[in-house]
């Protein structure tokens, strides 16, 4: 078997065993974990969705920029280039939040829960850092 065969072969694999694993968490783990209140997992994938959205923006390009320039930078300019990129992904985190917090200035992203009611704003902040290093 030749070198590409196989890692298609194990590519394939993969892919199936991470389509089952997916399948597993839908169908037999959110539902234990949500039985209380699965109006929480709506939530959940709404928020998440959401930074996503501002995921895209506040990444500021910057894992295309490693694919593309990564190769053309010879290796004592490589930390450089991961430096600097580094720090597009700071100001583009910066500008992402600034951006959320002057679109849900007027009319914040609540959630009630019986008596109670949560600011989702709270929860977007550290979730747009982590996704957007995460990405990086």
């Amino acid at each position: 078997m030749s070198r590409a065969a196989r890692e298609t072969l194990l590519s394939t694999i993969f892919s199936y065993v991470g389509i089952a694993l997916g399948a597993f968490y839908t169908i037999f783990i959110i539902p234990e974990l949500f039985h209380e209140h699965p109006e929480n997992y709506g939530t959940l994938l709404f928020l998440v969705n959401y930074v996503s959205i501002f995921l895209i923006f506040s990444s500021l390009g910057t894992p295309q920029s490693i694919i593309k320039f990564y190769p053309i930078y010879d290796k004592k300019n490589r930390e450089g280039l991961f430096s600097f990129l580094l720090g597009i992904n700071v100001l583009g985190v910066i500008i992402g939040s600034g951006v959320f917090f002057l679109y849900t200035k007027e009319q914040p992203i609540q959630l009630k829960l019986e008596d109670t009611v949560v600011n989702l704003s709270y929860f977007f902040y550290p979730l747009l850092f982590c996704m957007t290093f995460f990405n990086f």
